[in-house]
């Protein structure tokens, strides 16, 4: 899946609007300020059709290292953010076609349990 950079956003909004890159840059980056310190206070961030950022909290659990599995470490709760996708985002991603490695006959298949 091919990656976009934030240098490339910048340029894109930029040709479209007629702002210069670096007033693009800093709105950028003044945006993405505002969604983590709202979130570092424990707000949740909505963005009407594009998704909703909020905080979950993870709860503790063991853990083990493979090399020395006689060992248990406690791993203590924690927020963790989730991200849930707004409709109209939902939508656009749902009509993107899946491209699977072909090396891979399992992948994109869910583990078996049981």
């Amino acid at each position: 899946m091919d990656r976009v950079i934030r240098k490339e956003l910048i340029v894109e909004i930029s040709n479209k609007t007629g702002v210069k890159h670096q007033e693009v840059s800093h709105i950028i980056e003044s945006f993405l300020d505002g969604i983590v310190d709202h979130l570092g206070q424990g707000k949740v961030v909505a963005l009407r059709d594009f998704g909703t950022f909020d905080l979950r909290v993870s709860r503790r659990k063991i853990g083990r290292n493979p090399k020395r599995p006689e060992v248990s470490i406690v791993i203590p709760d924690r927020h963790v953010i989730r991200f849930r996708p707004g409709g109209k985002l939902e939508q656009l991603v749902s009509s993107v076609p899946v491209q699977l490695n072909d090396s891979d006959p399992t992948d994109g298949l869910a583990p078996r349990l049981g």
